[in-house]
C-alpha cells in the first residue's frame, strides 16, 4: 500500500534520482515535494508551490517500475 508524505531533507537524494531518471532536474526546498511511498521505495512525487490563491503541481513523475498499475 502506498503512504504518502511531504518531503525531508534526508529524502533528497532518492528524489533527485527519480526525477534525473525522468528527465527532470531538482530545485530545492525539498519540503515543496510530495512523495507516494512504496515500502522504502519512491513510487512517485509532485512537486506543489503555493502561491496567494492558486497552487501549481510541476512535476509530477511516477518511476517507470510504478506505472500503469492505477497511481
Amino acid at each position: 500500500m502506498l503512504r504518502f508524505e511531504r518531503a525531508k531533507a534526508e529524502d533528497r537524494d532518492k528524489l533527485a534520482a527519480l526525477l534525473w531518471n525522468n528527465g527532470m532536474k531538482y530545485e530545492d526546498p525539498v519540503e515543496d515535494f510530495m512523495l507516494a511511498w512504496q515500502d522504502e521505495e519512491i513510487a512517485g512525487c509532485a512537486r506543489i508551490e503555493e502561491y496567494a490563491e492558486v497552487a501549481v503541481v510541476r512535476p509530477l513523475v511516477v518511476a517507470e517500475s510504478y506505472r500503469n498499475r492505477g497511481i
